[in-house]
């Protein structure tokens, strides 16, 4: 005799009911008790669209260990989220959510497992996110073991993350890649990478990539040594900063990276150096002159101020007009005078209107005024609205 099948169909149907239910969200003030060990099977199994009670449980369960700082327990519990890792049954979006936790409170034992995890096409890029806040060395060299046996984006992540952590063992195998990869992203990745760890032999790779001006990927790789350059430059080392400025500084270079390597030198040089260079690009081409006008703020001391006063009879009146906008912005006294002898001269001479206040006796004294006074802002404000607009001061 054949059995019924009404029964079992209810029986599905209750059941989906019962999981329907249980992905809507409460009803405000009520609460639901869950237990630790249901709440990580029911994170194992989840999908987008279930309640993420479980998820709020195990969340809460770390906080409450952090907070008693009860490091034995945080392991112990690692290795409980590792085992759930690890289950058949759990699914893609379920293991996330475990790698997420592990990310909070994970040391070296579970390096090998987010390891595995990052040749899944699903986990690759959570499992990195774990990985680089794991402070140890077996995560390091599983990474690097990870350069030859990961692919596609989860290979540029193992890069990008092996930067991030600042390996210095890793800057070998980056190098390779950076000189020969056939993939150009990657070699790009690596240059990033590499700019971040610092570093001689880093640092040496990065100036043998710009050897060929022909690469298709040359411009990234010099806006790497840039970025290595400038890192240098804000921890202090400003003559290596400036070595590497001059290197992309070279007339191979593209006009953007060179404009940007000049600024850098001017801002790295110091002393007299900077004085001469300065001297040098505001009698440059127009871009040199742009530039140098732009480090005006940068350079500092009285000296380097008499410097550029002393250039300014030597300008053309339009190049004037920026350069007293300049100085008026580094507030020094020391450039008044010779700012009022090239004002002066245009008046009794009849300069052209790119002058600021030629012609214009109150506009010269505006300028003047602004020149000399105490509050820098001001001072800025005056010069920069008389350049602007001088017919109607």
């Amino acid at each position: 005799m054949t059995k019924p099948t009404i029964p079992l169909v209810c029986a599905c149907g209750m059941l989906a009911l019962a999981l329907a239910a249980s992905a809507q969200p409460l009803p405000a003030g009520m609460t639901v008790e869950m237990s630790l060990e249901e709440a990580l099977g029911k994170m194992a199994m989840y999908q987008t669209g279930h309640s993420r009670l479980p998820i709020s449980v195990v969340s809460d369960h770390i906080v409450t260990l952090q907070n008693r700082r009860d490091e034995k327990a945080l392991r112990q519990f690692s290795y409980t989220l590792l085992g759930y890792l690890d289950a058949y049954w759990a699914g893609a979006e379920g293991k996330r959510e475990i790698i997420r936790q592990l990310a909070k409170i994970s040391g070296s034992e579970a390096v090998p497992a987010l390891a595995k995890a990052v040749k899944d096409k699903d986990l690759w890029d959570m499992a990195l996110l774990a990985l680089e806040d794991i402070p140890s060395r077996e995560a390091d060299a599983a990474l690097r073991e990870l350069l030859s046996t990961s692919e596609g984006r989860a290979r540029l992540g193992v890069i990008q993350t092996l930067g991030l952590r600042g390996d210095p063992a890793s800057v070998g195998p980056l190098s390779r890649i950076l000189a020969g990869d056939a993939d150009t992203t990657a070699r790009v990745t690596a240059a990033r990478a590499l700019a971040r760890i610092g570093g001689r032999s880093a640092r040496a790779a990065l100036l043998d990539s710009l050897d060929d001006p022909s690469d298709p990927v040359h411009r990234e790789l010099a806006d790497a040594v840039m970025a290595l350059a400038q890192g240098m430059a804000r921890s202090g080392d400003r003559s290596g900063a400036y070595r590497l400025y001059e290197r992309l500084h070279r007339p191979a270079e593209p006009t953007t990276v060179r404009s940007a390597a000049l600024l850098g030198m001017l801002t790295t040089a110091g002393g007299s150096r900077a004085e001469k260079l300065w001297v040098q690009s505001i009698h440059g081409d127009a871009e040199a002159q742009r530039i140098a006008v732009q480090a005006m703020t940068a350079l500092t001391g009285r000296k380097t101020t008499a410097v550029m006063a002393s250039e300014l009879p030597k300008l053309p009146p339009t190049l004037q007009a920026y350069v007293i906008a300049g100085l008026s912005a580094r507030s020094d006294r020391e450039a008044l005078p010779a700012v009022t002898t090239v004002v002066e001269k245009g008046v009794e001479e009849g300069a052209p209107r790119s002058l600021p206040c030629a012609g214009r006796r109150r506009q010269r004294a505006l300028l003047v005024a602004a020149l000399g006074a105490e509050d820098k802002a001001t001072s800025a404000a005056v010069c920069a609205s008389l350049i602007a607009s001088p017919a109607r001061a």
